[in-house]
């Protein structure tokens, strides 16, 4: 009589047979074999696969939702991409002036809590003009202007413009502004470490506008 053993293991399937005059033994050792080498391979990688698209659908869940929670912490505005804050937010803290063929009709204007740009005059007036020349050259591109201009506009941000000199007092001033000239021809320009500090005041003026709890949304 022959003998014949079938596998099977999904969609694997292996058969051993022998004779009737072949011993028995022999078919079984032949299975035995057979199974402890036999690796479900395609069943492994399944299963594993499996947990790889859980686990990358989990992260990228979680992902999605920090970027989604991200975003519901900042705000942003027509203006500075540097400044966490809304349009109506800034509009409460500055006024960006009025510019026509490169020509200023109304200069920008300060109107947050101006302490906060200095505890002396001169850092004050310092500080107030990289805010005025850093609004003017975002909003309107006018990148270097009249320092008697830029007098005159700090002056109506409420700045003490009697102590002018006193702008010159502060180790940053030269760093922080491009001044070219004297008297009614000179000229001043905002240099990049000014902006990026001018950036800083803003977010200070709107802090501190959010502190006081008189902000609009």
């Amino acid at each position: 009589m022959d003998i014949q053993i079938t596998f099977r293991d999904g969609p694997i399937e292996a058969e051993v047979s022998a004779a009737e005059d072949e011993p028995y033994t022999e078919v079984l050792d032949s299975l035995a074999e057979f199974v402890e080498e036999y690796d479900p391979v395609g069943l492994n990688d399944s299963e594993e696969l499996s947990e790889d698209v859980a686990e990358g659908t989990t992260d990228g869940e979680e992902s999605t939702g920090r970027e989604a929670a991200d975003s519901g912490t900042s705000k942003s505005n027509s203006l500075f991409e540097q400044v966490d804050a809304s349009d109506a937010e800034l509009q409460r803290v500055l006024k960006t002036g009025r510019v026509e063929d490169g020509d200023i009709k109304d200069f920008p204007e300060i109107i947050g809590n101006t302490n906060l740009l200095g505890d002396s005059i001169g850092e004050r007036l310092l500080s107030g003009a990289i805010v005025t020349l850093t609004v003017l050259e975002e909003a309107h591109d006018v990148g270097r202007i009249k320092t008697t201009e830029l007098k005159q506009g700090l002056g109506e941000s409420g700045l003490d413009i009697d102590n002018w000199t006193a702008i010159h007092q502060p180790a940053e001033k030269d760093v922080y502004l491009d001044s070219r000239g004297a008297g009614p021809s000179g000229t001043t320009a905002v240099r990049a470490p000014g902006k990026e500090d001018a950036y800083d005041y803003i977010q200070a003026l709107v802090n501190d506008l959010r502190e006081d709890g008189d902000t609009d949304e």
